[in-house]
């Protein structure tokens, strides 16, 4: 009859379908389900991987939603919102939980006005972001390629998945990078891949922190400080690109966390973040930015090290035999650094050796670090590394099945 109310089973099963259809649907978990409760999580911290309090309950809770436990999923998210006021993203959520609960529930942020429709846009991105990489986080026992050797001298290595808006964070443990903790990010406005001042882009490539600055030295929009990188390296002013103040940093103190792609190019993270990243990564900690990190097995990974590691032992000797014609053929004939070409390079290098042998030199190299380098031109490494006393960094390109210099620096 017009007007009856409905069974409770059919009721239930309507605001059920309200909550999960409303929440998932709109964040677009439906086109990236999460497995079965709780298994995502309890796997990835099976890897020994640090993660956050904040974002384990952002998880369960969701986690919660997909298996229609809207109780615990509500607690969870009532907790978070608690433990962090202003995480808009869990206040959203537990807001749409209890309108749909209400029976109220319009869509994803749908009971907000016109006005709020970008905010909404922009949480449902972290949603995204941050539900993608506990789908599709690193495999365990994997390591990521392009930190192919690590100095003794760093203890630790950060590597930036900017597709993926994650930051992770690695230890050297004997010369292996060993993944500890991983971290939400937001990067530029206008994506990656910056070219110059004011673009609004993150750069990509291999970068150092050389400094760092307190948060009472910052706008509030740092939030709990930042760590300044060496943008642009010596192979973005090779290339022609501009810019400066490229940081890793935190947020204001009255956001939580930002949209993936809300900074002028840097990497903003939460503070609490920040704050563990602060404590480990000191000066002339190692930030490798790109799209697409590739991970691979801990056998790949020796393999290519192995291999490149004698490649410079092959450079080596032939710099300790003093005969550069043997030296030089490590060295492709694209070889450019602005100044010098392959021919002005060789004399550079003629009057290195011939000053090394007056003075009785032996050649010694230390300090290695080697990494496989984004490039938009064929894979490349960046090697930085001292002989003696004399700081070297060297760009090869691999190129006619071998690889052979293409940039270099001695200072």
């Amino acid at each position: 009859m017009e007007g009856a109310r409905a069974p409770a089973s059919a009721r239930d099963g309507v605001w059920l379908n309200s909550i999960v259809g409303g929440v998932l649907l709109f964040l677009s978990v439906a086109l990236i389900p999460l497995e079965s409760e709780g298994s995502t999580s309890r796997r990835y911290q099976l890897s020994g991987v640090h993660t956050a309090r904040s974002e384990r309950l952002l998880i369960q809770g969701m986690e919660a939603i997909n298996n229609s436990r809207i109780d615990a999923a509500i607690d969870n998210f009532r907790l978070l919102t608690e433990l962090n006021p202003d995480f808009r993203l869990a206040q959203l959520i537990l807001g749409d939980l209890l309108s749909a609960q209400a029976g109220s529930l319009s869509g994803f942020g749908g009971n907000h006005a016109v006005d709020h429709r970008k905010l909404v846009r922009e949480l449902r991105a972290e949603a995204q972001a941050r539900i993608r990489h506990y789908k599709n986080h690193p495999p365990i026992g994997h390591v990521p390629l392009p930190l192919l050797h690590l100095s003794d001298r760093q203890d630790h290595a950060i590597v930036v998945d900017l597709s993926k808006s994650r930051l992770y964070l690695f230890r050297n443990w004997r010369g292996i990078p060993k993944l500890i903790a991983d971290y939400y990010i937001s990067i530029g406005k206008r994506g990656t891949k910056k070219l110059k001042r004011g673009d609004k882009k993150t750069p990509i490539g291999l970068y150092y922190i050389v400094d760092t600055v307190s948060s009472e030295q910052l706008p509030p929009l740092y939030g709990a400080g930042a760590l300044p990188l060496d943008y642009p390296n010596a192979w973005d002013k090779f290339r022609k690109r501009t810019g400066y103040g490229i940081w890793l940093h935190g947020t204001d103190p009255e956001t939580y966390s930002r949209p993936p792609r809300d900074s002028n190019g840097c990497v903003a993270l939460t503070n609490p973040d920040f704050r563990s990243i602060e404590l480990l990564a000191g000066l002339g900690t190692p930030v490798l930015m790109q799209e697409n990190i590739p991970w691979v097995s801990f056998n790949r990974w020796r393999q290519e090290r192995e291999q490149f590691l004698k490649q410079m032992n092959r450079w080596r000797r032939d710099w300790s035999s003093g005969d550069i014609s043997r030296l030089i053929t490590h060295y492709s004939g694209q070889f450019d650094t602005g100044k010098h070409d392959i021919h002005g390079w060789r004399k550079v290098l003629e009057r290195s050796l011939r000053n090394e042998r007056s003075r009785g030199k032996r050649v010694q190299i230390s300090d290695l670090n080697i990494f496989h380098y984004p490039d938009d031109l064929g894979p490349m490494l960046m090697v930085r590394f001292r002989r003696n006393a004399t700081r070297h960094i060297q760009f090869w390109r691999y190129q006619q099945n071998r690889w052979a210099i293409i940039y270099e620096e001695m200072k």
